[in-house]
């Protein structure tokens, strides 16, 4: 390999390596590693719904009228929270994006809005 083309090489790398170090750098900063959720309690705008996070399981009550409450344990991953819940007609996925002292109710069966923002309240 002559001299201009080892040169041309090494710019090419140098270019990849910086390229790369701007995605690392991106992924990091935009929210690609797992958030952490404060436990205690994150209300609704209008008060009627209440997401409980404790240590190893979440409780989601939709409306404060309904008996029914789904609860068990959540995973974290890429920055969402996520309840599975099994039985009944309740059966379902329900995802929270994580973001900062909020959840912001993604999916799950039509018992909430999409959307909707609960404000952690504390423990």
């Amino acid at each position: 390999m002559d001299k201009t083309k080892r040169r041309g090489f090494m710019k090419r790398i140098k270019i990849l390596a910086v390229v790369l170090a701007l995605m690392m750098g991106l992924c990091v900063f935009s929210g690609c590693s797992d958030a952490e959720v404060k436990l205690g309690h994150y209300f609704s705008k209008d008060g009627n719904s209440l997401v409980t996070v404790k240590e190893n399981e979440l409780d989601f009550s939709y409306n404060v009228a309904v008996s029914y409450i789904p609860y068990g344990p959540y995973t974290i991953k890429y920055n969402r929270l996520t309840l599975q819940v099994g039985g009944g007609d309740f059966a379902g996925e329900y995802v929270f994006k994580i973001s900062g002292d909020r959840l912001i109710f993604l999916s799950g069966p039509p018992l909430v809005a999409r959307g909707t923002v609960f404000t952690f309240e504390g423990e």
